[in-house]
C-alpha cells in the first residue's frame, strides 16, 4: 500500500492581501490570474507599497466551467481596495 502524506493542521496569524475574486472556466484561468497579478501590481506601484508573501491562488469550487477563484498578494499591512481590487 502506498505511504500516505502527514496532514498538519496550522493556525495561521491573520495576514492583510489585496486580491480580485472571479468566475472563469478553466481554459481562461491561466489569463485571468497573469492580468490579476497585472492589476493588482500596478496598484501595489502606485500606493508604494511591496508584497510580503508568495502570490496565491484560493479555489472556493473545483466546477471547470466556472471556478470562483480569488487571486492575489500578500501585503503588510491593510491597504484600501480599488474597483475589482
Amino acid at each position: 500500500m502506498p505511504k500516505m502524506s502527514n496532514v498538519e493542521l496550522f493556525e495561521l496569524r491573520e495576514q492583510p492581501t489585496l486580491t480580485i475574486r472571479a468566475t472563469v472556466p478553466a481554459q481562461g484561468l491561466p489569463e485571468l490570474i497573469a492580468k490579476s497579478y497585472a492589476r493588482i501590481g500596478e496598484y501595489l506601484a502606485e500606493l508604494g507599497v511591496g508584497i510580503c508573501d508568495v502570490p496565491f491562488v484560493i479555489y472556493y469550487n473545483m466546477d471547470v466551467d466556472a471556478l470562483d477563484v480569488e487571486i492575489g498578494f500578500p501585503v503588510p499591512s491593510a491597504q484600501p481596495g480599488k474597483g475589482e481590487i
